[in-house]
C-alpha cells in the first residue's frame, strides 16, 4: 500500500484528541517501515541515478535490502510493542511511563503497516519474518503492478482512504488535521502522477 493509506489506517484506528504523544508514535509508527525506501529514492536521486535504475537494480542491492528488511521486520515491531507494554506495568517515572506509552503505540502501528503490506506485495515481496528467516510471500496482488491485479487494488484502497479520512474529519476539528486529511486524499492522484512523470523523464 502507498504510505498515506498507512498513515490514514494507523490515524483511524490509534489516535484521539488531546494524545499528542500516542499520536506521534501511531503516525511515526506508520511511517517507519517505508522510511528506507525514501531516504534510498532521495541519495539516488540527488546523484543522478535514473528511476528504472533505482528500483531494477539498486533497490535490490545492499545495504538497501538489509534495510527493508529490518524496517519490515514483524518480529523486531513486535519486540518493540512488547516492550512497550512490559515497561508500562513497571513505569515509576514520567519518563518511563513517556517511553513506554511511545513504543508500544509506535510498534503496534507499524504491525498495522505490515499486516496491510503483507497480502498486496508480489514480485516486490519484503522479508516480513527478518532476521529469523528470509521467506517472502509472494503474493497474486500487487498494489501498483496491473500484471497481479494491481489496478483493482488501487481502487479498493483508495476506498480504504476516503473511508478512513470521513472517520478522522468526524473525530478531529482542527483546521490544521482537515488539511492534512485533504492533502492525503490529494496523494491518491499526486503520487501516482508524480512517479508516472519521474519515469518517463528518467
Amino acid at each position: 500500500m502507498m504510505s498515506q493509506t498507512h498513515v490514514l489506517l494507523s490515524a483511524a484506528a490509534f489516535t484521539k484528541p488531546g494524545a499528542p504523544l500516542r499520536n506521534c508514535a501511531a503516525l511515526l509508527g506508520a511511517v517507519l517501515p517505508d522510511a528506507s525506501i525514501y531516504v534510498m529514492l532521495g541519495i539516488m536521486r540527488f546523484q543522478g541515478v535514473e528511476q528504472r535504475r533505482i528500483w531494477g537494480e539498486i533497490y535490490w542491492q545492499e545495504p538497501w535490502q538489509f534495510f527493508s528488511a529490518a524496517s519490515n521486520s514483524v518480529p523486531l515491531f513486535l519486540s518493540v510493542f512488547v516492550i512497550g507494554l512490559m515497561l508500562q506495568r513497571f513505569a515509576k517515572t514520567p519518563a518511563l511511563e513517556f517511553t513506554s506509552v511511545f513504543l508500544a503505540g509506535l510498534g503496534l502501528s507499524a504491525l498495522l503497516h505490515l499486516a496491510f503490506d503483507f497480502p498486496v506485495h508480489a514480485d516486490d515481496a519484503h522479508r516480513h519474518f527478518w532476521p529469523i528467516t528470509d521467506w517472502r510471500f509472494f503474493s497474486p496482488l500487487s498494489y501498483w503492478d496491473s500484471r497481479h491485479f494491481g489496478d483493482y487494488v488501487r481502487l479498493f484502497e483508495g476506498l480504504i482512504g476516503i473511508a478512513v479520512s470521513i472517520i478522522l474529519l468526524r473525530r478531529f476539528k482542527q483546521l490544521w488535521v482537515r488539511i492534512a486529511v485533504g492533502l492525503a486524499l490529494a496523494s491518491y492522484l499526486l503520487v501516482p502522477a508524480f512517479f508516472i512523470w519521474s519515469m518517463s523523464t528518467g
